[in-house]
């Protein structure tokens, strides 16, 4: 619902007029962002040790 909210712009009323595909979308969209998110994070950080090595 965060995302919904603050990412989208969107109201929670709109949220929950949804059908519930149109919910399972938008909840898988937002799993495959997160994941995405963490790998990203996960690369960073290695990125960021292998730099330090000497």
């Amino acid at each position: 619902m965060y995302w919904w909210v603050h990412q989208m712009r969107r109201l929670p009323s709109e949220y929950i007029a949804l059908s519930d595909a149109d919910k399972a979308c938008i909840i898988a969209a937002v799993q495959i962002k997160i994941e995405a998110d963490k790998k990203q994070e996960r690369e960073a950080k290695r990125a960021g040790k292998k730099g330090k090595r000497r």
